[in-house]
């Protein structure tokens, strides 16, 4: 008797491997059967979301569908300074390790389930990692540290506004040690006010 294996639905295999769930696979199918897009060119929409043209300051503009270089100037703009060398290598290294996979297994005729399933995977955890960036970068507190104990177990515990209400500086309160740390709000870019860079008073 012949065994025939039963052919099984990527977005059923990642269901199993609790990737994704259910609501977010059906929610998925109608958008994808309305688009029709390669997982390449999803990639460049997630380029396109993350990219603001000041990233790239005086230098020159990426191509519209140039997702890895986007990506790269996302990366420096968000993620500045040695403390964060590691995190920039290891989202450097798997940006361009999914893209060049998906634009693999989109040209390959061999391709099986589970290597496209490898690729799909691969590519919704691309996407987490950059929520998680921007999470890093709009949350008030992830990128300050204890002026006395280092410590980034802090909450707020005060504030010094303006006469428009803008913060100027905030005090912080250390958990670990019960010091008080003062952030101090600098303009970033005389050019563009609104974007304000808060410095840690050691």
């Amino acid at each position: 008797m012949a065994f025939r294996r039963e052919k099984k639905r990527i977005g059923d295999m990642l269901i199993n491997e609790n990737v994704i769930t259910q609501e977010q696979l059906e929610k998925a199918l109608p958008i994808a059967k309305e688009k029709h897009k390669k997982i390449g060119e999803t990639l460049i929409e997630l380029g396109n979301h993350i990219y603001n043209p000041m990233m790239a300051g005086s230098g020159e503009q990426p191509q519209a569908s140039n997702f890895k270089r986007k990506s790269e100037l996302f990366i420096q703009f968000y993620l500045k300074g040695s403390e964060n060398s590691d995190y920039r290598n290891i989202i450097k290294k798997l940006t361009e390790a999914t893209w060049d996979y998906a634009n693999k297994i989109t040209h390959s005729r061999s391709a099986t389930y589970y290597e496209v399933s490898t690729c799909v995977t691969l590519c919704i955890s691309l996407v987490g990692v950059y929520e998680n960036i921007l999470q890093k970068v709009f949350d008030p507190l992830s990128q300050y540290h204890c002026s006395i104990c280092q410590s980034k177990k802090l909450s707020i515990v005060g504030d010094d506004s303006d006469e428009d209400g803008i913060v100027q500086k905030l005090y912080l309160h250390c958990e670990e040690c019960g010091g008080t740390t003062e952030v101090v709000f600098e303009k970033n870019d005389e050019n563009d006010p609104s974007y304000i860079t808060g410095k840690v008073i050691e």
